[in-house]
């Protein structure tokens, strides 16, 4: 099931190169109903997907996005992304074949 609320952030640069971060409102934390550990879709010109993560010791609502979640969702610097909150579907069965050799 997916939660229907999206929230708009801007993504800004980071202190650890290729990271971003956004920033959440408490008010919108709350809309969206996120809690640490929660799962997101961060949509940018792509979709990708993440883990929130709230550290204690740094502002209350800000999101950090790993380099490669950024350049999965394809977000740059100063672009706005949609987040919202997801339940993750887990798969009854995965599997796993070996490459072909040449591909």
């Amino acid at each position: 099931m997916t939660d229907t609320k999206k929230i708009s952030l801007t993504v800004q640069y980071n202190y650890v190169d290729g990271y971003g971060s956004a920033y959440l409102s408490h008010e919108d934390r709350g809309k969206l109903g996120l809690s640490a550990g929660d799962y997101v879709k961060i949509t940018g010109e792509k979709t990708a997907l993440a883990r929130v993560h709230f550290h204690p010791n740094v502002y209350p609502g800000k999101i950090v996005l790993a380099k490669d979640v950024r350049l999965k969702s394809a977000a740059n610097f100063d672009s706005a992304v949609s987040l919202e909150k997801i339940t993750p579907l887990y798969a009854d069965k995965i599997t796993i074949q070996p490459r072909d050799e040449g591909v």
